[in-house]
């Protein structure tokens, strides 16, 4: 059997996933894990370490990993590793490469067929070279899935009105996609997708490493900013501490031997509490509310209007996300079965398969995907079509 895989390509995480026998797959890395960090990098021999062990080797290679390359992605930058500059498209196809590999190890056949999800408001630049990197990576790209309609596919339209508004809000590592989709005669429409491509967790991560590195010296006044190992080990503890901030009132940040102080090693030992950190990124989160107010004016209805909010991507596990959505839009958002795996889940559930291939009592139970291409799309046709999906 010849699989097409989905894949999520985040800017922290990426997820890989199939769909047989009826039911969505999550597969899992040679660590055992669905999730893997999207980061590559070159170890101390020149070989390149993709996932785990790149994120891992950050810590004490900074100057030879690169993390978050998804925001590079249609510019004109290119990264460092060594002595060696590199384009975000070969990046993103080591990390693809890699995706590649594990996946047809797992499946025991060679996989080369993929469906990549992106956000809603990529440019026809960023769509372009993210089907460069998967291509460079072995697949052939048969699709490039809006994030917001593989999440509305994950979380089930099933579970819609035949006549809704569903607002996806999707706040990942390093991007904020807000996308309206409209349910009408079994046919989800995108009406209006916006957001901010420099918004994220990683910015409420670098809110959190400021106030530490800000504290430190205060204390001790020892600028750490330049110190990029010093730094790589308090960026790791900052996010850990997000993280925990989302399930407990208050976290420590304690890092032993952070630099060296009047001949002796210097420990960071800095107590958080969520107020504290929701104070400290209030500003970030309020940024949220443009791209909200953009989307719903430009599909021509108000928040009485909207019957689901959908959210999706890690960072919306702040519990101050579903407060301030439900403050703004007056209206109790619902996460979408796993923050982390809905766009992943719902890749593969895109089928391209011809409704002719079906038995016709299948047919009856099967609706009917449009995605309303944008201009970036409309001349490519692997975008401009419906798409027949089965719903699980």
């Amino acid at each position: 059997m010849s699989f097409t895989i989905g894949i999520d390509l985040g800017t922290s995480t990426t997820e890989a996933a199939i769909y047989r026998g009826g039911k969505k797959e999550l597969i899992p890395n040679p660590d055992g894990a669905v999730i893997t960090p999207s980061a590559v990098g070159l170890d101390e021999s020149g070989n390149w370490v993709v996932g785990e062990r790149a994120r891992a080797q950050a810590l004490l290679l900074p100057e030879n990993t690169a993390l978050e390359i998804k925001r590079k992605t249609g510019t004109d930058e290119t990264v460092r590793l060594g002595k060696a500059q590199y384009s975000p498209v070969e990046l993103q196809s080591r990390l693809l490469s890699y995706v590649r590999a594990y996946v047809s190890e797992y499946l025991g056949e060679s996989v080369e067929r993929a469906v990549i999800s992106v956000p809603a408001y990529f440019n026809e630049q960023q769509r372009r070279e993210t089907i460069l990197a998967g291509e460079r990576a072995g697949f052939t790209v048969e699709r490039i899935l809006n994030e917001p309609t593989a999440a509305a596919l994950s979380y089930g339209l099933e579970h819609m009105e035949e006549e809704s508004h569903v607002l996806v809000y999707d706040l990942g590592g390093g991007t904020f996609d807000v996308t309206l989709l409209e349910m009408f005669e079994g046919v989800l429409e995108v009406k209006a997708s916006g957001g901010d491509n420099a918004l994220g967790g990683k910015d409420f991560d670098e809110a959190l490493i400021e106030h530490l590195v800000s504290s430190f010296q205060k204390k001790t006044g020892k600028n750490l900013r330049k110190d990029r190992r010093a730094m790589a080990r308090i960026k790791d503890e900052a996010e850990r501490c997000k993280i925990a901030l989302s399930e407990y009132d208050s976290h420590r940040v304690l890092i032993p031997a952070i630099c060296v102080l009047n001949g002796s090693p210097a420990e960071l030992d800095e107590t958080v509490t969520r107020e504290q950190f929701e104070v400290l990124t209030h500003a970030l989160l309020e940024r949220t509310h443009e791209p909200i107010d953009t989307v719903l004016s430009d599909a021509g209805i108000f928040e009485d209007a909207l019957d689901l909010v959908i959210l999706v991507g890690g960072s919306t596990r702040m519990p101050m996300v579903a407060r301030d959505i439900l403050d703004y839009l007056g209206k109790e958002p619902v996460h979408a079965v796993h923050p982390d795996y809905a766009v992943g889940g719902g890749t593969d559930l895109n089928r391209c398969e011809p409704l002719h291939a079906r038995d016709p009592y299948q047919r009856r139970r099967e609706r009917r995907l449009h995605e309303r291409c944008d201009p970036a799309q409309r001349h490519d046709p692997r975008h401009a079509h419906r798409t027949i999906l089965h719903l699980l």
